[in-house]
């Protein structure tokens, strides 16, 4: 099987870049919504996701909200106007609590680390691990490895994905090292088209698709991934920015045939 380096990249771009989010000014308005899909607006807006025990917080309520331009923490205070909860905001996830609830102790966060394989036993870099029900996750590195801070649930469950492989859900029960091992999905990837947000066959595919593997990107340079995929491809277009220079620290943003630029969280 040929794994080429851009279905790699577009795994570890969808969920490894990282923004503190809950700087991120707010603005929306909704009319006879439930809290529940309130926050799941906040969650596009942001990437933040939220954790909260329904039998306590009453988010099917439903409410008239409208913000503009305000915090998390503001956000927030009016969507649960009148309820009496805590919220403890993290980086990428808010833990909201009723104020009733006997627990009052720091939100108890653990570390999930690990490996993905394939059948082979070779390292899948750009595997996919998330929180089952969230969009909260991280993507393995060039070995395969993983590792990333949760809040803790009950039950706690992976979902662990990628592409040409079949997704599996883990349960996690305080394992110190997690080694998973993905399984080939039946059909073969050379029958397939990965588009980014589907795969479809390559028989009745009726779009445009271009396959740039490994081999072809080593023959033009071994240094810039990006800029190799620009000279092959015109769809795929960096943009310049000339704030961040050549900070190592900051990942480039790219345009998709010239109108579509890959965001911060992608689902």
């Amino acid at each position: 099987m040929k794994w080429t380096v851009l279905l790699v990249l577009l795994g570890m771009l969808q969920v490894s870049a990282k923004v503190h989010s809950q700087h991120v000014a707010i603005d929306l308005k909704m009319e006879n919504s439930t809290i529940e899909q309130v926050l799941q607006r906040i969650t596009d807006q942001t990437c933040l996701n939220f954790f909260y025990n329904n039998s306590a917080i009453d988010v099917y309520k439903k409410i008239s909200v409208e913000l503009k331009s305000v915090s998390v923490e503001e956000a927030l205070k009016k969507i649960f106007d009148g309820q009496e909860v805590r919220f403890d905001i993290d980086r990428d996830f808010v833990v909201i609590r009723s104020v009733s609830d006997l627990q009052q102790e720091q939100v108890v966060k653990i570390v999930v680390q690990g490996i993905v394989k394939d059948e082979a036993g070779q390292a899948l870099p750009g595997a996919t691990i998330k929180l089952k029900g969230t969009s909260f996750g991280v993507a393995t590195d060039v070995n395969g490895n993983f590792k990333f801070e949760i809040p803790v649930t009950d039950p706690l469950i992976l979902v662990v994905s990628f592409v040409g492989m079949q997704q599996q859900e883990i349960a996690y029960k305080n394992q110190p090292f997690l080694e998973i091992v993905m399984k080939n999905e039946v059909e073969m990837m050379s029958d397939v088209v990965v588009t980014g947000y589907y795969s479809a066959n390559k028989k009745t595919y009726t779009g445009s698709a271009t396959q740039i593997t490994q081999d072809q990107i080593a023959k033009i340079s071994s240094t810039n991934v990006f800029s190799v995929i620009t000279s092959m491809d015109p769809s795929f277009k960096l943009v310049n920015n000339n704030q961040a220079g050549s900070n190592p620290n900051v990942m480039p943003k790219f345009e998709l045939r010239g109108g579509f630029q890959y965001s911060r969280c992608q689902k």
